[in-house]
């Protein structure tokens, strides 16, 4: 496994993902704010009103899993569609809001 400092994601409105170091970030950002109508990202030229947004990335990695039938159970756990969660039903393993 690769080890990245990309933590970011660059979003279009068309659904490019670009993934970004916080520096690359805090760049486009300034740019945005300085008011530039395009913006080179990772070797792709972007109109800057085509940026949806700037997120993190875990948040992306988390829609992409609950759009594709995934859920996360109240005990901090990925599901598969229509699974059912088995965790907390063992003494001890119950977690108390």
């Amino acid at each position: 496994m690769e080890i990245t400092d990309k933590t970011l994601c660059l979003t279009t409105y068309d659904n490019i993902e670009i993934f970004l170091n916080p520096e690359q970030a805090e760049k486009i950002r300034q740019a945005i704010e300085s008011g530039s109508k395009m913006i080179t990202v990772g070797g792709s030229t972007i109109s800057a009103s085509n940026i949806k947004g700037i997120y993190a990335g875990k948040h992306i990695i988390q829609r992409k899993r609950m759009m594709a039938g995934e859920w996360f159970c109240r005990y901090g756990h990925w599901h598969r569609r229509h699974e059912q969660c088995g965790h907390g039903t063992q003494a001890g393993d119950r977690k108390i809001w």
